[in-house]
């Protein structure tokens, strides 16, 4: 403590001999105060107070108690003295000792430090002295290379007189080159040719993990293609029903991949009157294909609803600008049946025969309710109802909504998007569909450029001339086909269904 602050250690060697520096600033304010209390007692006395006056009794008091402090601190500090004659030697004593043994300690490590350096300077110069030989060896070895060098030059074969030559054969020329060799070129150009060009195929189907046609997505899928859709411009409205192509622009190219999916499902083969959409990822425009194809089969004169069952990130309601309504949520915690319930959440749109149930507000645990009962009853009221029931559920890879809703439903549709999703993605999706029992109808390419390779050609090669599609408007008594909007379809009478009837159904 001496080394780091010698104020404190004095301090400290007062202290433990009983001897503090507080004790004199105290004892000199307690005379002090001792000094004014005499004085003012003086003065109480002179002024007249009596003897037995309480003021003058307190001051007496407060007199004598600072006397007999001041005389134990007297004695206390005598006590201290005789302390500090006796413990003082063996202190200065210990802290010389501590001194020497620090020097002592300081001058072993000086020691050392002292001999590892020696140890490495010895061998610096036995370093030092290796590489001096080197030296002295690499310029002997130059002076015999200088030697040498000079006696080759010096040296004259022809006045050799021992060594005789002869010419025993003349050079011929020969007719045919020795390298390079035509046909070994050939063959090694035609198999470096191939290998490469089957290698660089390779690689660039392990680094482009795409699919690169229809035929490609079916053979790895099992499923067929059933509608390309190319990419859609943007319309001027971006919510309701203005927002949708097949309603907007019944006669552009891009509603007729919506129609052409519309057919395909009606002549898969099967009634899939209850059917679902997912995708492999966010963001690749299931909302849009499913809200269009039921548009489609709205005007085609069918019933059609249209249920947002992506209860997580609504898209379909937030395309219809439903967000404050009450919906899919609402219903399925509704302890009333859905035929009750449905009419508070039932939204009918500006088409004709087309019926939306937005997806309400997001609750804390969509997987449960969509495998309540009341989801199951939903579907059988609204299969009773309609004649076609369409669902926009969550990508199949990020939840498993999807697979709970496609055990439920008809089929499953399931969207990629070619210029972005992965194959093993795509097959990881449709996998996982089909793992819990889901049955995939077949997929949907969304977003087909015209440099999308052999999607765009398909695709172009129908109808990327417009055909079907002029401007100019065509008399109906002249033309034998007339447009599709036209047409109208001749639905089968809906059975009606008593209460039993309905009772029986929800029970199945």
């Amino acid at each position: 403590m001496a080394r780091a602050n010698p104020i404190v250690a004095n301090e400290l060697l007062k202290m433990g001999m009983g001897v503090d520096s507080r004790d004199i600033y105290a004892s000199a304010r307690v005379q002090q105060q001792l000094l004014e209390n005499e004085a003012a007692l003086r003065d109480k006395l002179n002024g007249k107070l009596g003897p037995n006056h309480p003021e003058i009794l307190e001051l007496q008091g407060q007199i004598q108690a600072m006397k007999l402090w001041l005389s134990t601190r007297t004695q206390k500090a005598i006590e201290g003295s005789n302390r500090l004659r006796k413990e003082l030697g063996p202190r200065l004593l210990q802290m010389a000792k501590q001194s020497y043994e620090h020097a002592r300690l300081n001058e072993k490590d000086i020691y050392d430090r002292f001999s590892k350096e020696q140890q490495q300077a010895s061998v610096v110069n036995q370093r030092l002295a290796e590489l001096l030989m080197v030296e002295r060896e690499l310029e002997r070895l130059y002076l015999d290379s200088d030697t040498i060098r000079e006696r080759i030059n010096t040296l004259d074969l022809n006045q050799q007189s021992s060594l005789r030559t002869k010419i025993t054969k003349h050079a011929e020329p020969n007719p045919v080159p020795v390298t390079p060799q035509l046909s070994i070129t050939l063959i090694l150009s035609l198999f470096s040719g191939l290998f490469l060009g089957a290698a660089t195929v390779v690689v660039l189907d392990l680094l482009d993990d795409r699919f690169h046609s229809p035929d490609d997505i079916k053979a790895q899928l099992g499923a067929p293609v059933l509608a390309m859709v190319r990419e859609l411009p943007a319309l001027q409205a971006e919510t309701g029903v203005d927002a949708l192509y097949t309603h907007a622009r019944p006669n552009s190219v891009e509603t007729e991949a919506f129609r052409t999916l519309r057919t395909a499902i009606e002549f898969a083969g099967e009634s899939y009157q209850r059917i679902s959409i997912s995708s492999t990822e966010p963001s690749d425009g299931k909302t849009t294909v499913i809200s269009n194809t039921a548009a489609a089969f709205a005007q085609a004169g069918k019933r059609t609803l249209l249920i947002d069952g992506d209860m997580r990130r609504p898209g379909l309601t937030k395309l219809f600008a439903l967000k404050s309504q009450h919906g899919l949520s609402t219903i399925l915690r509704d302890i009333r049946p859905p035929a009750e319930s449905v009419k508070e959440n039932l939204v009918h749109t500006a088409i004709q025969n087309l019926d939306v149930i937005p997806a309400g507000p997001r609750p804390t645990n969509p997987v449960e309710l969509l495998t309540s009962d009341h989801f199951s009853e939903l579907l059988a009221w609204a299969e009773a109802e309609y004649d076609q029931i369409l669902i926009d559920a969550p990508p199949a890879l990020a939840v498993t909504d999807p697979a709970v809703i496609g055990r439920l439903v008809d089929g499953v549709i399931l969207t990629v998007r070619p210029d972005s999703n992965r194959r093993r993605m795509i097959i990881r999706a449709a996998e996982s569909l089909t793992s819990f029992g889901a049955d995939l109808i077949g997929v949907v390419v969304n977003r087909i450029g015209s440099s999308s390779g052999e999607y765009g050609y398909g695709y172009g090669y129908g109808y990327g001339q417009g055909y079907g599609h002029e401007d100019q408007e065509v008399d109906d008594s002249e033309n034998p086909w007339p447009e599709e909007e036209h047409i109208e379809f001749q639905q089968p009478k809906r059975k009606q269904f008593s209460k039993k009837d309905y009772s029986d159904r929800r029970a199945a």
